[in-house]
């Protein structure tokens, strides 16, 4: 990275490639010309300026020198390949909605994948015998023929294509296994209390081994706003780096996405940091420090996430280990308990 004079008290960082400066369309506070995907304001003492606000896209032009300023194109990614866990639960009909919402947006594949946990209805003698509960077993099999017939007469009238996958065993290694080679994993946010009808209680699990972003819907969502307003939960954590790396195709999609900090900034990586690479994937940002008070910061959070109407809420999720959040409490068991927004979950 280079720094180029700029103008009096102004430089701009650029990047050579085959010793050609590559420029793109963005516009600092100041006025200045930041023609790079990874350019930069910078000020007389080389402090960092328009990282720290807004940055705004603007198409190419031509620059001073009378040269053509070339804006920098990137791939377009999207969420191509979309796992959604089917089971018959309260939860099931808004997570189809949701997953269909994205399949569209993203012209994306649905693979409709039904886990049927037998271990949960085998039981085994000291002697190392097993023994199932066939009645049980049958009404499973019952249940997923049921359920298979219903989502094909559904998604025979969508527009989206998509597969039915099943598997015999621990729900939460089946679905961890397919995200190897997903792009999304969508399951149902847990609700508290222990009906039959719940969804299963699989998310924590799920987030700590799967390849991929979880996306967690609330109790009562029946759709995603795939162009809404988008909401990213900024801690400086390595998570949280991963969760807006892999949350890329939707939040390009986003009418406006917001970072948004609890307390203050971190210094290792900071909010600008998040701001500049999402600048050089072509997203605008705000910047938000909420200030903290006697409410939790998972609270907080969710509060602007509803004052500000997102229609999904991206996360680092466990910054610290599963177990000290059991004992301590954090962040993520909070919002997971308590959000009425979607949630997109990287690690």
């Amino acid at each position: 990275t280079n720094l180029i004079p700029k103008g009096k008290g102004r430089w701009v960082a650029g990047i050579a490639w085959h010793g050609k400066r590559q420029k793109v369309g963005m516009i600092c506070p100041h006025g200045d010309d930041l023609s790079g995907t990874s350019a930069a304001c910078f000020d007389q003492d080389q402090a960092f300026c328009c990282a720290r606000s807004r940055t705004h896209r603007a198409q190419s032009r031509r620059g001073n020198a009378g040269g053509m300023v070339r804006r920098v194109k990137h791939g377009k990614t999207d969420m191509k390949s979309i796992i959604l866990h089917c089971y018959g639960d309260s939860g099931f009909e808004g997570r189809l909605q949701v997953a269909l919402d994205l399949a569209r947006a993203h012209d994306g594949h649905l693979t409709c994948l039904h886990a049927t946990p037998y271990t949960a209805y085998v039981s085994f003698d000291p002697l190392g015998g097993a023994f199932s509960q066939g009645a049980l077993l049958e009404e499973l099999e019952k249940q997923q023929a049921a359920l298979k017939a219903h989502v094909e007469a559904h998604l025979a009238r969508e527009d989206v294509r998509w597969d039915w996958a099943s598997g015999d065993g621990d729900v939460v290694q089946i679905l961890s296994a397919w995200s190897a080679m997903a792009d999304v994993v969508i399951v149902s946010q847990q609700v508290k209390g222990g009906g039959a009808t719940n969804p299963m209680t699989i998310v924590d699990d799920l987030v700590l081994h799967s390849e991929c972003p979880v996306l967690v819907v609330p109790a009562g969502a029946k759709s995603l706003p795939t162009r809404g307003p988008v909401m990213v939960a900024w801690n400086a954590s390595a998570e949280a780096a991963n969760a807006i790396r892999q949350s890329l195709p939707v939040l390009r999609a986003a009418s406006s996405v917001q970072i948004v900090s609890v307390g203050e900034d971190g210094a290792d990586f900071p909010q600008t940091a998040a701001s500049t690479y999402l600048a050089r994937h072509g997203v605008s940002t705000d910047l938000l420090t909420l200030a903290s008070d006697a409410r939790k910061p998972a609270q907080l959070l969710l509060d602007h996430a509803l004052a500000m109407g997102a229609s999904l809420l991206i996360m680092g999720a466990y910054g610290r280990s599963r177990f000290r959040e059991t004992l301590l409490g954090g962040v993520t068991r909070d919002v997971l308990s308590t959000a009425d927004v979607p949630l997109m979950l990287g690690r």
